[in-house]
């Protein structure tokens, strides 16, 4: 389990179902000081961008590094890496 210090501000994303919805799953969030991001109910589009970035990540990054062995820490350097890579230096196909 990780700590909830390394926890706090996680932005948790999920789309709009009963179980994300109950009180009791929200103040397990708030517990763990994260935030909770929700996609509006049948909206594809709201949440495109985030699922085409997360797709990537997975394709691209995440199948190369050993994640189990990696601490929180370092598991986000791995992420800023990526990020940058992402924003700043890869081909972006949708821009035409």
């Amino acid at each position: 389990m990780i700590p909830d210090e390394e926890l706090e501000g996680t932005i948790v994303h999920s789309q709009p179902r009963d179980f994300y919805c109950e009180p009791a799953y929200q103040e397990m969030l708030k517990q763990h000081h994260c935030l909770q991001s929700m996609a509006k109910n049948g909206s594809l589009m709201d949440n495109q961008n985030t699922k085409y970035f997360m797709r990537c990540l997975n394709v691209e990054n995440l199948p190369f590094i050993d994640i189990k062995h990696l601490s929180m820490e370092e598991y986000r350097t791995e992420i800023d890496g990526y990020l940058d890579v992402y924003n700043n230096e890869r081909i972006q196909s949708n821009l035409g």
